[in-house]
């Protein structure tokens, strides 16, 4: 039997061997080395307690990469994944570490002032939740993953995920400003009541039900100084005036949401029973951003899409791409209403592919789970607190494992090969697709000449806006002898793509539009 001291001096060798030197925080390939130290012995007891009582935090010492940061605050942290793991009697427990707890403006390389670790909860690879990231940051604004090791008053706690938190940081990072109505929307640990003349809410779907922030609160949690009327608007215009959507809702970054949980079977998202894990943040233009969180059961790990029962592994597999928008499910309008424009339908039906065509059609995920399969390998083995046998880690990249309160939990290699036949098998993505070339911007009689050629196309659109400040905006094309253009008052920094359509498919160019694009020179 391995003692403590065993133990730790193991998972320093590990640790070791996988680290470099001054390493970023959210370096690829990195596993950071984080070490806690707590005043008081009985810190678990006190933490569960704390937990139980709120979001106080218990103050301690973090070292994090041999640098040390003093009276850092620490709570325990998440729902299936702190409750599943602690009715267990196990000590795995997920961390949230607020850096600046009494050192103010202390932060991790100037910038980070939270680290969020996740156990791996129904997770035996260890490699879900970080390729999911890495998948979705391709198309959308994701947080940064990679793996920490953990010490608590020098005893090993082994390998967690390591997630950015969605905080000013993020939204400088990805907005250039941190000024807009800010909303997490996921059920409130300790909500106010509700008043009897709200409307009859679901989880954070974003169904409207009625006027007042209050009727609100239970399921969105408002993380800046203001916003409620904004937001509340935001809700009733997508449910009652679905026209005017495009004013208060970046319509393209949702669709890249959908099609990345839909692809991926990443249900406990807004596209799952509880419609939660993801936040909402207004840009500058006015518009509400989607903003994914919470990915460690993606790739079919959590089976419940609705109302109906738990899902078997085929239902998994073979989950559709219109889940709640097939049964006009007015519980999902963020689905239901958008999917129901034709427009909106083609446009997520190309994001759909493009993911599909670039990650799993190609084989460019499963390179990556192995990569990282392979940088954790010595640290699942050393880990003496894991979850799950290292027997589990070894067959789960590619084969179902059993996991208690889950049951088989299809292997991502597994679910992946026979998802992505099965979809593209559909008629909706077995469609000709227009292809473009040769994007060119020149000067034409004081304005900016847009033009493309288009094969198969019967329209073009230029996607345009002046800078990020302001949405972007549909232009119909004029056609020439299968080249397409258009005149625009166009401006130096002007950012644009182009969408073909031939009447049953769009493309766009770039691929990854709106989140990739062109700028005038």
């Amino acid at each position: 039997m391995k003692t403590a001291h065993t133990i730790l001096l193991i998972c320093l060798s590990f640790w070791a061997s996988n680290t470099m030197l001054a390493q970023e925080f959210y370096a690829d390939g990195a596993i950071n080395k984080v070490e806690i130290t707590f005043a008081e012995d009985d810190w678990q007891l006190i933490l569960e307690k704390l937990k139980e009582e709120g979001k106080n935090r218990l103050k301690a010492d973090m070292v994090l990469n041999g640098k040390k940061y003093s009276g850092v605050g620490v709570r325990y942290k998440g729902n299936s994944s702190y409750n599943n793991i602690k009715n267990k009697g196990l000590e795995k427990l997920p961390f949230n570490i607020k850096v600046d707890y009494t050192v103010k403006d202390q932060k991790i390389e100037g910038l980070y002032d939270r680290v969020k670790l996740s156990n791996v909860f129904a997770d035996p690879s260890f490699v879900r939740e970080v390729l999911a990231y890495e998948i979705a940051q391709t198309y959308t604004f994701a947080p940064k993953a990679n793996f920490a090791q953990l010490y608590i008053n020098g005893k090993c706690f082994g390998l967690y995920t390591n997630t950015q938190s969605i905080d000013n940081t993020f939204l400088n990072e990805h907005f250039g400003e941190e000024d807009g109505s800010f909303f997490k929307c996921d059920k409130v640990d300790q909500p106010p009541s509700i008043p009897p003349s709200c409307g009859k809410s679901y989880f954070s779907s974003l169904k409207y039900i009625g006027p007042d922030s209050a009727c609100y609160a239970k399921n969105y949690e408002l993380k800046s100084n203001y916003g409620w009327t904004a937001f509340i608007n935001m809700c009733k215009v997508l449910n009652t005036n679905v026209n005017d959507i495009e004013s208060v809702l970046d319509i393209d970054k949702v669709l890249w949401m959908h099609a990345f949980n839909m692809i991926l079977v990443n249900l406990d998202s807004y596209s799952g029973r509880l419609s939660h894990n993801y936040y909402m943040y207004q840009n500058k233009s006015g518009q509400f951003v989607p903003l994914i969180w919470d990915l460690n059961l993606a790739f079919g790990a959590f089976k419940f899409a609705g109302k109906g029962g738990k899902l078997s592994n085929d239902d998994i597999i073979e989950l559709s791409v219109f889940t709640h928008y097939k049964e006009k499910n007015p519980n999902f309008p963020l689905i239901t209403n958008l999917l129901a424009n034709s427009k909106y339908r083609k446009i997520y039906l190309d994001h759909v592919y493009t993911i599909l065509q670039e990650y799993f059609v190609s084989g460019l995920y499963y390179k990556r789970a192995e990569e990282l399969h392979q940088l954790v390998y010595e640290s699942v083995q050393s880990d003496e607190m894991k979850l799950y046998t290292f027997e589990s880690y070894k067959t789960n990249l590619d084969s179902a494992v059993y996991v208690q309160d889950f049951g088989l939990v299809l292997g991502i290699k597994e679910l992946m090969e026979q998802r992505t036949a099965y979809l593209l098998s559909k008629p909706y993505l077995k469609q000709d697709r227009p292809i473009i070339t040769k994007p060119k911007v020149s000067s034409h009689n004081g304005f900016k000449r847009f033009t493309i050629s288009a094969k198969d196309a019967t329209e073009c659109i230029l996607v345009y806006r002046n800078s990020s400040a302001e949405p972007f905006v549909h232009h119909e094309m004029s056609e020439e002898l299968g080249n397409f253009f258009i005149d625009l008052d166009a401006k130096k920094g002007g950012e644009y793509y182009f969408i073909a359509d031939n009447g049953k498919a769009f493309t766009h160019l770039p691929l990854r539009a709106s989140y990739e694009f062109f700028t005038v020179e």
